[in-house]
């Protein structure tokens, strides 16, 4: 988080933000949603600029198309998967204002949640 709000461009910034715009728009069909859901954690990895992020989170690529669907499961009302939808844009919101701490402390709220999506799922 730290290197994507200190290296990020206006562009990499704008097109982080647009796709918490699409996630929303989207929201109702979770494969979509999950291929823009993707897409936005790969373009913070490259607005990085270091090389080994986008390696390491294309390489979860697989695993977020198989837990995505689980984890949507959980939130049984709109209100709920809009919500985590939320927290990607105020990630992306906090890249876009070059807060550091703010995208962290938000980030690590989206894997928190995600995690205890998939634990109230049952998988394990």
């Amino acid at each position: 988080m730290v290197l994507a709000c200190m290296h990020r461009t206006d562009k990499d910034a704008r097109y982080i933000l647009e796709l918490t715009r699409k996630m929303r728009e989207t929201h109702d069909d979770v494969v979509t949603m999950t291929e823009y859901d993707i897409a936005f954690h790969v373009a913070i990895a490259q607005s990085s600029r270091n090389p080994l992020m986008p390696v390491l989170i294309t390489s979860l690529t697989s695993a977020m198309r198989d837990t995505n669907p689980i984890v949507w499961k959980t939130g049984t009302h709109d209100d709920e998967r809009l919500e985590v939808i939320d927290w990607h844009a105020t990630v992306a919101e906090a890249i876009m204002d070059r807060d550091a701490g703010k995208a962290g402390k938000a980030m690590s709220r989206h894997f928190d949640e995600a995690t205890l999506g998939l634990v109230n799922s049952g998988f394990n």
